[in-house]
């Protein structure tokens, strides 16, 4: 099995052409990371806040 990080989506479908298989966008993911990153650190605080509210 190859891997391969792409920097940009050209380059990710040059590739898939290729075979390479899977093709990880580096930016695409980073942003997913980051997006993870943020809603775990949330989510502490939004059940915290919910408990203090009426529904």
């Amino acid at each position: 099995m190859l891997q391969r990080l792409a920097h940009y989506q050209s380059d990710e479908i040059e590739l898939n052409e290729l075979g390479v298989n899977p093709v990880f966008n580096m930016y695409e993911e980073a942003g997913a990371g980051f997006a993870r990153h943020v809603w775990q650190e949330l989510q502490p605080q939004i059940a915290g806040s919910r408990g203090d509210q009426e529904l």
